[in-house]
């Protein structure tokens, strides 16, 4: 999800009501912590979020996706 508000910008991943918003602390009335991985708890309705396309690095160009592969397996081992 991509949002703004005060024109500052903001993203984080959600699936349903779930989120993770690894760069929340951003903000200093965020009440969720640095680092957010939970329910929906209505912080992020402020930013107007709007979903932009899937979290799948194999939609980019070959060089990208050989990159992110690359480190998806590390960060995986698989």
């Amino acid at each position: 999800m991509l949002g703004e508000r005060d024109n500052r910008s903001h993203a984080w991943l959600q699936r349903g009501s779930l989120i993770v918003d690894i760069t929340a602390d951003q903000f200093a009335d965020c009440p969720l912590g640095p680092v957010y991985v939970g329910e929906d708890t209505g912080w992020h309705d402020v930013f107007a979020g709007e979903d932009l396309h899937v979290a799948d690095y194999s939609i980019f160009d070959d060089h990208t996706k050989a990159s992110l592969g690359a480190s998806f397996a590390r960060i995986t081992g698989i």
